[in-house]
């Protein structure tokens, strides 16, 4: 009999040590997807203030090109 109460203490024990390692595993999870939507949202944040700066340049330097040497 305590045998059997042994086993079953110890099959309770990995039941909980593997419970816990899915919930450690979930929040991991979680910070991971909320790191991803923020990097997301800011690299929309940059190609839309890139694609506006480009236009200004274009708009207020029509000669202006990327990279050139400019006038020397």
């Amino acid at each position: 009999m305590t045998y059997l109460f042994s086993m079953e203490n110890s099959y309770k024990r990995q039941a909980e040590q593997i419970a816990d390692d899915i919930h450690q595993a979930s929040a991991m999870l979680e910070n991971a997807e909320s790191v991803d939507k923020v990097m997301k949202y800011y690299y929309q944040l940059l190609q839309r203030d890139k694609n506006s700066f480009q236009q200004d340049l274009e708009e207020n330097l029509p000669d202006f090109k990327p990279g050139g040497k400019g006038k020397q």
